[in-house]
């Protein structure tokens, strides 16, 4: 070969940084002036113990001739079958060349090339200068794209931090390493989260060739893998916990298309772990704290909400009070002169309109006197008082509403339970949902009474009017709310309002075109015996 042209190669050939690119120029150039070459391969790390192929090469191959290789300090050009246990990288290859490199007198590498014939003198000559050009040129490359990598890895860790400031949702800063990882590191064959949950892995997110559903590395979980590893790493497979602060959120695996993870690889993906793991723990965070914000503003809007409706109750009450006050004053004067019309008149006709008059206006006095007590402050008023006589009262005044409907009343009770209570309002209480079950009925139906006693007494009132909307189930107690046309929205609120006050629980139950059932809960220490 004219050293000319040798010369003019090897002056392009160090103009290059990429590995690739020398790889196909050096496989162009051996090509074209050795008739015999096959193919080549080169070996470099910056210590013995950190040499490892550049190129293709098979991974149980090199383990097997590394020490015999690396132990070599001249160069030499033999026949394959003088190489103990030697594989080929190609079938054809009959001879070897072996050039050793080193830097400052340290061993740092070597070149082998494969022939499939033997080479004259000469030629070993030039294979022997151009490996002695070659050696600092490829360890240049070598640790220029050793560094080109590690700032790809660190530019990931950055990236991932500063994503992690802007974004606080834990599978968006997952997706978005994943990405990264996958799309910036040109070596990278599959990458990989998996969450732990108790003894499982799950693949939470991925890119690349990661079809299994299982951690293709060799772990034991949860046991001292969790507790005590870092790190793992197997030939081109590399898996870093993920741990927050009080558990590990998961694993970050990593697959490389060839070669084996070096140390500095191995700390910018624990670097980079990390750097997911505190943006983790900040989403979980952030994640809490706007739970907690939204929990204190659902209640904040609960408050406001109530304390307006407190308002609004109260001055009803007022203007109420002071209507219902002037309409009792009317309706006491109705009862004088119909008792005063009873006495004197004689026709019994007469008399017997009058005496319906007075029962209507004694329950329009009753009802006024109920609904002051709905507008007043609201205060109990507890002696022993007996279930049956309460709901015998209620039940009389309801008959008022029914106007033209055909309604049975039916009453069930074994024994007659005294009961620690508010009379006045218990009965308030029950004739609101006698009545509201009065306004379920369109023409005729039953209103069922039917107390149970253990423990506890279980008031049930049914009736089997239209039913209630499951959606509105939850509103009925609420102030103000009705689906009738004239109704106030008050009536039931005040049969919860009394039922807490004393301690009672109420709850109810509907079928659309059935009923409705209210079940009032009488704890025992309320129960004050039987009636004989």
């Amino acid at each position: 070969m004219e050293p000319s042209i040798l010369l003019s190669f090897l002056k392009e050939l160090s103009a290059e940084v990429s590995l690739d690119r020398i790889n196909r120029f050096l496989n162009a150039f051996l090509s074209n002036f050795y008739k015999g070459y096959l193919d080549f391969n080169v070996f470099i790390g910056e210590s013995k113990e950190k040499i490892k192929p550049l190129f293709d090469v098979d991974e149980k191959v090199w383990d097997k001739n590394k020490n015999f290789l690396i132990n070599i300090k001249n160069p030499f050009f033999r026949n394959i079958k003088e190489i103990p246990n030697y594989s080929p990288k190609n079938h054809q290859a009959e001879f070897i060349y072996y050039y050793p490199f080193y830097r400052f007198r340290e061993f740092f590498g070597f070149i082998l090339i494969e022939f499939g014939n033997t080479l004259a003198e000469k030629e070993i000559d030039d294979l022997n200068l151009l490996s002695s050009f070659l050696g600092p040129i490829f360890f240049s490359s070598y640790l220029y794209e050793k560094e080109k990598e590690a700032e790809k890895r660190f530019e990931i860790s950055y990236d991932l931090a500063l994503f992690s400031t802007r974004v606080f949702d834990s599978d968006r800063i997952i997706e978005y390493l994943l990405k990264t990882i996958y799309e910036g590191l040109f070596d990278i064959e599959a990458v990989v989260f998996y969450e732990i949950k108790g003894n499982i892995l799950i693949p939470k997110a991925k890119r690349g060739k990661a079809d299994s559903l299982i951690l293709p590395i060799e772990f034991s979980f949860p046991g001292n893998a969790l507790r005590k590893m870092k790190t793992n790493v197997k030939a081109n497979e590399l898996a870093c916990l993920v741990p927050t602060r009080d558990f590990v959120h998961g694993i970050l695996y990593i697959r490389k298309k060839k070669g084996t993870f070096d140390e500095d690889e191995i700390k910018t993906f624990e670097m980079v772990s990390n750097t997911l793991s505190v943006a983790l723990e900040n989403a979980n965070f952030v994640r809490e704290i706007r739970e907690r914000k939204e929990s204190l503003e659902e209640e904040i809007k609960n408050l406001i909400e109530k304390r307006i409706e407190e308002e609004r109750v109260a001055l009803v009450g007022k203007i109420a009070a002071s209507i219902v006050h002037e309409l009792k004053n009317l309706v006491a004067g109705v009862l004088s002169v119909s008792e005063i019309i009873e006495i004197r008149e004689r026709d019994e006709k007469i008399k017997e309109l009058v005496r319906a008059l007075k029962e209507e206006a004694e329950i329009m006095e009753y009802l006024l006197i109920s609904l002051l007590e709905i507008a007043k402050p609201f205060s109990l008023r507890v002696e022993e008082n007996s279930i049956k006589e309460m709901i015998e009262k209620a039940f009389s005044l309801s008959k008022f509403f029914v106007k033209g409907k055909k309604i049975d009343f039916k009453f069930e009770i074994e024994d007659d339970f005294k009961i620690m209570c508010d009379k006045i309002k218990m009965e308030l209480s029950l004739l609101n949902l006698f009545k509201n079950g009065i306004e379920a009925i369109e023409r005729k139906g039953e209103i069922r009474v039917f107390v149970e006693k253990n423990e506890k007494i279980y008031l049930k009132v049914e009736d089997t009017g239209r039913g209630i909307e499951e959606e509105y189930l939850d509103k009925i107690f609420e102030p103000f709310f009705s689906k009738k046309e004239k109704g106030a929205g008050l009536g039931l609120s005040f049969v919860k309002k009394v039922m807490e006050a004393h301690g009672f629980k109420i709850r109810v139950s509907s079928i659309i075109g059935k009923g409705t059932k209210f079940i009032i809960e009488i704890p025992k220490e309320f129960i004050k015996g039987s009636n004989p």
